[in-house]
């Protein structure tokens, strides 16, 4: 299985929409814990409007969901 930093390296190569994506959603997940009360709650919205978007399809939004899936995923693994 491929480390969370193997898959940004793979992604921020590929130029795609997805990979656009993936890399925001990283950076998004690992600077969540050193914001401010309020900018926590303003990225909640963010991700959720990444939700909606992954839903219909967009491209962009399932990389930012996808790469939060997987920061998750490998902080609960360790």
């Amino acid at each position: 299985m491929r480390t969370v930093d193997e898959k940004y390296a793979f992604n921020e190569k590929r130029k795609t929409e997805f990979g656009n994506g993936y890399c925001i959603g990283v950076t998004a997940y690992r600077n969540y814990g050193n914001c401010s009360a309020k900018d926590k709650a303003e990225q909640k919205r963010v991700f959720n409007d990444f939700a909606r978007l992954a839903r219909s399809g967009d491209e962009f939004g399932k990389g930012v969901m996808c790469a939060l899936r997987d920061c998750a995923n490998e902080r609960k693994s360790r």
